[in-house]
């Protein structure tokens, strides 16, 4: 048997970047590179039409009216086969987009390594404290009508201001409350999920080896029963045949 293991992945030396992880490094590296489409799992319609293996051309009528304006604009000027290919390009762009948000709000699916868990977690914290906010800036804008009677100082004429629905300790903690929201925010985007991500990643990086490592156990038990079988079968015959050479011994 050859003891050549060019070719071997697991014998080419790692030379990307330095995740911390020292010998893992390599592991890191192929954790950290995975497809946030292909490598996870989701229910979403448009999941399955973009991770389709047969050739998908839609075009832009299979998207919501919302969604046609923009690429119908990037259109513009494209005819025959040059628009079809382009049209097919930014509509399966958009299903992706859309197949991606769906994942995030229902997170990686079963399989995910804790390193996809985090990170779809940390996006989907990130959408809801931006509805979040934008429900409160709609909140604050909300007005009854206008209160008339006094005069701009510097032009003399009457003046009309806004009363707004949310007065007094209301709109003190939902201003408080955007405040919070973009603390929370900078978190998640800075050290505080920087921290997060990398104790992901290492719980990933154990997980895999331990699953990794029994499956090589497995693997080799596997092997070794098929060589205790046939060695089983070896000392049978072999005590068969002694038996034959005992009784002709003279």
């Amino acid at each position: 048997m050859s003891d050549d293991n060019t070719g071997n992945p697991a014998d080419t030396p790692y030379t990307g970047p330095d995740h911390g992880f020292g010998d893992d490094n390599a592991l890191a590296a192929e954790i950290l590179s995975f497809d946030h489409l292909n490598d996870t799992n989701g229910s979403a319609a448009a999941s399955r039409q973009v991770l389709s293996r047969t050739e998908f051309k839609p075009t832009v009528s299979a998207l919501a009216p919302e969604m046609r304006q923009p690429i119908i604009a990037q259109l513009a000027g494209l005819t025959g086969a040059a628009r079809e290919a382009r049209e097919a390009e930014l509509v399966n762009t958009a299903i992706a987009n859309l197949a991606l948000g769906a994942r995030v709000r229902q997170g990686p699916g079963v399989g995910a390594n804790a390193y996809q868990v985090e990170m779809f977690a940390q996006a989907n914290q990130l959408r809801q404290l931006d509805q979040e906010q934008s429900r409160i800036v709609a909140q604050l804008a909300e007005f009854d009508g206008y209160k008339t009677g006094a005069v701009d100082p510097t032009t003399g004429e009457p003046t009309a201001e806004k009363v707004y629905r949310y007065q007094g300790d209301r709109r003190r903690a939902l201003e408080n409350r955007l405040g919070e929201i973009a603390r929370e925010a900078a978190d998640l985007e800075g050290p505080a999920g920087d921290r997060r991500m990398k104790a992901a990643l290492k719980k990933a990086v154990d997980d895999v080896k331990k699953s990794r490592d029994q499956y090589a156990i497995m693997e080799e038990a596997k092997a070794r029963a098929v060589h205790n079988a046939r060695e089983a079968r070896i000392d049978k015959l072999a005590a068969g045949f002694g038996k034959g050479l005992t009784g002709n011994v003279a």
